[in-house]
């Protein structure tokens, strides 16, 4: 049902849905991490509820046996160094991997050798390996980057996070009118509404701060000065959603892992994106994402430029079927058929 009222759809979304969670894992029409984890065909027989239980969700070896033929099968980055170890010397058939939900790095992070790497990435039973937070730089054409997406399980499974709850579904129908109901990019106040310095996960477990030289105070002090930043106090997530889909322009930095939910969340809502050049620069091909090598880039004709060059944003169909899971679904069937 699309409730065209705010105030009764804020009253669902609120209220009677916080006690509806789906007790199975729903599909989403926007990119979500966990619909591709949930097209693999090992690794994931777990309900959400059994799944989120955990705060890091735990390695188990036994849902790695019985690996068939052509199986497209699903690891947490932090399960990659013992799979390595305990299930890739007694794999006797062709399959796929599918990398995702963690903030690590691959490979870097992910607890390998860069001659363990290779030899995964070039092994004869590993067809095409797939990965979320890809910082791969060697030679091997076995490996595709994949989005994190937005986050729909955090609210869903998490006990109110952003002070909200709802299922996947619920959250993505709010996300839709919030979108339906935007002037498109063009429109739009021509400015960055950022959030990003409420949360200083550069400084989290993975230390990004140290690799990249800035945290995410630092980048926020330094584009602010350029009088083209709006930001407020933190809010609930469903009013910030509405927020920024009043701008033309977001920024989002690294956090605890490079790729950020932020990225793909501001996109959905029709805002182009400014982030900082990495390893994941392909990832962003084809969308109104502007890649810039420092901060400082961010000026008034520099907006106005980027501004004609995506004044579509949020209404190209081919920057927005990039932000589908069907996209992404088809992307990697479609790889592992050549």
């Amino acid at each position: 049902m699309f409730y065209t009222n705010p105030i009764i759809f804020f009253s669902v979304f609120f209220t009677a849905l916080l006690f509806s969670l789906p007790k199975e894992w729903e599909e989403t029409e926007y990119i979500w991490n966990f619909s591709l984890r949930n097209i693999c065909t090992v690794g994931v027989d777990t309900s959400p509820q059994d799944y989120f239980h955990f705060k890091e969700y735990p390695y188990n070896s036994t849902q790695y046996q019985n690996i068939k033929d052509n199986d497209l099968v699903w690891i947490r980055p932090a399960f990659v160094s013992k799979f390595y170890k305990e299930i890739l010397p007694h794999l006797n058939v062709e399959i796929a991997l599918v990398i995702n939900d963690g903030d690590e790095t691959f490979p870097k992070n992910c607890g390998l050798s860069p001659t363990e790497v290779e030899y995964l990435l070039n092994h004869t039973k590993i067809k095409h390996v797939f990965c979320q937070n890809l910082d791969y730089q060697g030679e091997s054409t076995n490996i595709t980057p994949i989005p994190i997406g937005l986050d729909f399980h955090s609210v869903a499974y998490k006990g109110g996070y952003w002070g909200e709850q709802g299922s996947p579904l619920e959250q993505e129908l709010y996300l839709k009118y919030v979108i339906d109901n935007s002037l498109p990019t063009s429109q739009r106040k021509k400015k960055i509404f950022v959030d990003f310095q409420h949360s200083e996960s550069m400084r989290a477990s993975f230390s990004r701060f140290l690799e990249f030289k800035e945290d995410r105070r630092a980048i926020f002090e330094q584009i602010v000065k350029t009088g083209l930043v709006d930001f407020t106090k933190r809010m609930s997530r469903s009013k910030l959603w509405k927020i920024k889909a009043q701008y033309a322009f977001s920024v989002s930095p690294f956090g605890n892992g490079l790729d950020c939910h932020r990225t793909w969340e501001d996109l959905a809502l029709g805002c182009i994106v400014i982030v900082k050049t990495s390893s994941l620069n392909p990832l962003y091909e084809g969308l109104p994402v502007v890649i810039v090598k420092d901060w400082s880039e961010i000026t008034k004709e520099n907006l106005d430029k980027w501004a004609e060059q995506f004044f579509d944003a949020s209404i190209n169909p081919e920057f927005r079927k990039k932000l589908k899971n069907v996209f992404w679904i088809h992307k990697i069937f479609d790889t592992l058929k050549k």
